[in-house]
């Protein structure tokens, strides 16, 4: 690897700060320079390393590294170049290009940003679709307590009420849904797909835990409305339909199905979860 040609990575600067891991921009090596994203797990809440989730992230990065390369080269993900289990760090190739943020924020008419957000798309649907993929039903009975404790300790709004309410009574409509389970991205949003030359990149990847696709999509989904609630966003509010429709057509080319009506749900539970937090 790198890491043992060169001297140790020099962190430049912490660029994702998360309660289980922190990713710092690194320069390694001088002659010629390297940067890298260095991904360092921790244990939620303190600064303990994490090595088990550092090796299995590591090991999942490998293999997505791989299977990306190998299976459809305009889709990819960061390269991968070590693992140092003291620190529970994970050093991957950094990814010079734009983001779909900046892009998103640069474009005033959907002919430039929909060919984009076409392409975000596909790259969601490709991953999940990597896999390991299986069928399921939704289950409405692990979120429970949660819509509960909403319920019972709502802010002071009439609109999360209702909102947390609503995710109750609407219980007959999403539970034993069949969907599709896969291994998730986690923070899904535009920040973290990333075009460079002919490909797409999506990067910070925590690729922790597994789920139905529709928890990503929701994520997706409800950051490009809270980002285009922002003044440097305005301007692409007009064509919003359009984007999402040309996500959407991205996702259904290469992604498994999806339940709408989970969908709506998760969106709705994630929202409200997000307010009251």
């Amino acid at each position: 690897s790198l890491a043992s040609r060169y001297q140790a990575p020099v962190l430049l600067a912490a660029v994702s700060v998360h309660s289980n891991s922190t990713v710092f921009m690194a320069r390694i090596g001088t002659d010629p320079e390297t940067r890298l994203a260095v991904k360092c797990c921790h244990v939620p809440g303190t600064s303990e390393p994490n090595r088990q989730i550092a090796t299995e992230q590591f090991n999942a990065f490998t293999k997505l590294d791989g299977v990306f390369s190998a299976s459809t080269p305009q889709f990819r993900v960061p390269a991968v170049v070590f693992l140092d289990l003291s620190l529970a760090a994970i050093g991957m190739r950094w990814v010079d290009g734009e983001s779909l943020t900046k892009r998103l924020a640069s474009s005033f008419a959907a002919p430039r940003i929909a060919p984009s957000m076409e392409k975000a798309g596909a790259w969601l649907g490709h991953f999940h679709r990597l896999g390991p993929l299986r069928e399921g039903h939704f289950n409405y009975g692990e979120r429970h307590d949660y819509v509960a404790r909403m319920a019972a300790q709502p802010l002071a709004q009439a609109v999360f009420s209702r909102g947390a309410r609503l995710l109750a009574e609407s219980r007959h409509l999403v539970e034993a849904q069949p969907v599709r389970y896969t291994c998730l991205h986690g923070d899904c949003k535009c920040d973290n797909i990333f075009f460079a030359d002919a490909a797409t990149f999506g990067i910070d990847i925590s690729i922790a835990h597994e789920n139905c696709v529709e928890h990503d999509l929701a994520q997706f989904l409800n950051h490009l409305d809270l980002l285009l609630l922002r003044p440097g966003f305005l301007h692409v509010i007009a064509f919003r339909p359009l984007i999402e429709a040309a996500f959407w057509k991205g996702y259904r080319n290469t992604g498994p199905e999806v339940s709408p009506a989970c969908l709506a749900w998760v969106r709705l539970w994630a929202l409200l979860g997000l307010w009251q937090t």
